[in-house]
């Protein structure tokens, strides 16, 4: 019967097949039981910033869909059970009420999903994205040697 509606429908079938793929593409959906906890107090500036930098977006981000957001004030009962909250902002992952990683403090948006990212792993997140790694020991461009100064006039 189904396959004689689709045949009848090339509407129905479009929409099936854009479900379907949408459904088998590894988009992440929210994990069940997965969500960030943002720990946040009056006069944080760094609260501020994270809610006016990231917080639009994150609920569209693959790491909001995987883990939405609850924002608390520090205090809240609603952190009961974790460890406690010294600095704000701070995010906390939980998983069936108990912490599988956090992320302490705000050092802007590519920090704080890289932070992020690393957090979720722990609750089975596949970051959709990634920041190169830095390699210190190979930085591009000259270098400048003990006494290379010198010689720049010979």
């Amino acid at each position: 019967m189904l396959h004689a509606l689709l045949r009848t429908r090339p509407w129905m079938a479009a929409f099936t097949a854009l479900a379907l793929h949408l459904l088998l593409s590894g988009t992440p959906a929210a994990a069940a039981g997965t969500r960030l906890i943002m720990v946040e107090q009056d006069g944080c500036r760094y609260c501020v910033d994270w809610v006016r930098e990231i917080g639009p977006g994150y609920p569209k981000s693959a790491e909001g869909r995987f883990a939405p957001l609850k924002r608390v004030k520090r205090g809240d009962k609603a952190l009961k059970g974790f460890n406690p909250v010294v600095y704000t902002p701070t995010f906390i992952v939980e998983r069936n009420g108990e912490e599988v990683g956090r992320v302490t403090g705000y050092a802007g948006k590519m920090f704080f999903y890289e932070e992020l990212d690393e957090q979720l792993r722990k609750a089975g997140f596949t970051p959709q994205w990634g920041i190169p790694s830095l390699d210190k020991t190979s930085l591009p461009g000259p270098r400048l040697t003990t006494g290379s100064f010198l010689n720049a006039a010979d």
